[in-house]
């Protein structure tokens, strides 16, 4: 199976968009998020449950700059 990946970056926003797409229908795709230096797991879930993130955000880069990272 092949998976095709769209970037997004617009230069007027601070975020990266990836979207991907399989060749074949799938039941489901696995994904992993970072999660460094005991930062909190944030998660939240739509009240109709069509749509939830998980993410995480804090002190992840070796310049002390608060970075986020979500999944959705």
């Amino acid at each position: 199976m092949d998976l095709k990946s769209n970037l997004k970056v617009d230069p007027e926003e601070r975020y990266l968009q990836n979207t991907i797409a399989p060749s074949k229908d799938i039941d489901g795709i696995c994904i992993g998020i970072v999660k460094l230096q005991k930062l909190p797991l944030i998660t939240k879930e739509s009240t109709n449950e069509k749509c939830a993130y998980i993410a995480t955000y804090g002190l992840q880069s070796v310049f002390s700059d608060n970075l986020g990272l979500a999944v959705f």
